[in-house]
């Protein structure tokens, strides 16, 4: 458990990078709503790419878990704007044979 520290970042693709440099990119194979409507997908997805040595490095697949928030609600005030979404969610990492 992180403790409210920052451990890695997430990014589109979807691509996860831990704090110590390694990546993985995954293929999103199931994906089912999220609690509510303002809630992004819950997803699994089987790990297709990595880079470096570090802690997610022998990663096969992961699942996004426990989704809060992170839909755009209503309409942009300008267009080309930014509306930005904010969401919590639980990534589990899993190595072969977990």
């Amino acid at each position: 458990m992180a403790e409210g520290r920052t451990v890695g970042h997430h990014y589109a693709d979807p691509t996860s990078e831990s704090a110590d440099g390694s990546v993985i990119t995954g293929k999103v194979t199931a994906s089912i709503p999220g609690p509510t409507p303002a809630d992004i997908a819950r997803l699994r997805l089987s790990i297709v790419g990595h880079r470096g040595a570090g802690v997610v490095a022998g990663v096969t697949s992961a699942e996004r878990i426990d989704t809060h928030g992170g839909t755009a609600q209503g309409p942009c005030e300008v267009a080309g704007a930014c509306l930005a979404a904010p969401y919590s969610v639980t990534h589990i990492f899993l190595h072969e044979g977990s």
